[in-house]
């Protein structure tokens, strides 16, 4: 059974789909940004190209951490080698 969880949308003559801009803040896509677009067989993706982690340069979500842009896995690589210093130097 499938059940329908988001909104439908009409594809005009031009191939332009109107999306909600609830959703796109929702996604943390702002008016006027750029996004990138894929596919594959079934499903058509949208997402940010405009945010990057500066450590490993995906293009993903980021958090800002003083004044860089660091991607989630980067940030949890950086927090886990915190921690193993710090077990480290406590021992």
């Amino acid at each position: 059974m499938n059940r329908f969880l988001g909104i439908l949308a009409v594809v005009g003559e031009d191939g332009t789909i109107k999306v909600p801009l609830d959703m796109l803040q929702t996604a943390g896509i702002k008016p006027n940004s750029k996004v990138e677009l894929f596919s594959d067989t079934s499903n058509l993706f949208v997402r940010t190209a405009e945010k990057f982690c500066d450590i490993c340069r995906t293009n993903t979500n980021t958090t800002s951490v003083g004044n860089q842009e660091i991607c989630k896995p980067c940030l949890d690589r950086i927090t886990q080698a915190a921690q193993e210093k710090s077990q480290t130097e406590a021992e």
